[in-house]
């Protein structure tokens, strides 16, 4: 019974309440980021990475249907790695790449999501033509991207300190709903 009673009390706070609204996941904050910049207009989203950052990323984007996203390109530098999410997401949308093969790929994207193990910087300044808008975010520790890549004219970098920063305001907000 006071298992009974908790569950019901979580479904009725939760109901009443805007408690679960605001998102306190990395992937959950860098998709509310990713589709705030898109702006709902179909993008080109490269994601750097295979691990559970990006999975998770992944499907929370299959679970809004790839509303605004026109092509998602996986690079990784194990290309089996990258094949798995391809077919574990089962979508046209997906192509899969080696980071050694992308330059062309991170050109064209108009977002780039790095999260990776890597110990060392996988994009900077030079990785990327500067032809258009492009919004960069590195959920990596350490960071992927080297801070140089903002002397690009038109490149927005984000890092995991604006993700935790939107996280604070979230929980923040939370904890009103709770007081």
């Amino acid at each position: 019974k006071l298992f009974e009673y908790a569950l019901n009390n979580g479904k009725e706070i939760k109901s009443k309440t805007n408690i679960s609204k605001k998102h306190i996941s990395i992937s959950s904050l860098t998709y509310d980021l990713i589709k705030n910049i898109s702006n709902n207009h179909n993008i080109n989203l490269s994601l750097v990475g295979s691990g559970k950052i990006i999975r998770s990323l992944l499907k929370i984007l299959e679970k809004d249907n790839y509303s605004f996203i026109k092509k998602i390109n996986i690079i990784n530098h194990n290309l089996e790695s990258a094949a798995v999410l391809k077919k574990e997401f089962l979508i046209d949308k997906i192509d899969i790449y080696t980071l050694n093969d992308c330059k062309e790929i991170l050109n064209d994207s108009d977002i780039i999501i790095t999260a990776t193990t890597s110990n060392k910087f996988l994009l900077d300044k030079n990785s990327i033509n500067n032809i258009n808008n492009k919004y960069l975010i590195d959920l990596s520790l350490p960071k992927n991207i080297n801070p140089n890549i903002k002397d690009l004219v038109n490149i927005k970098l984000y890092d995991l300190n604006n993700i935790n920063e939107n996280k604070n305001i979230n929980l923040k907000s939370r904890e009103k709903e709770i007081n």
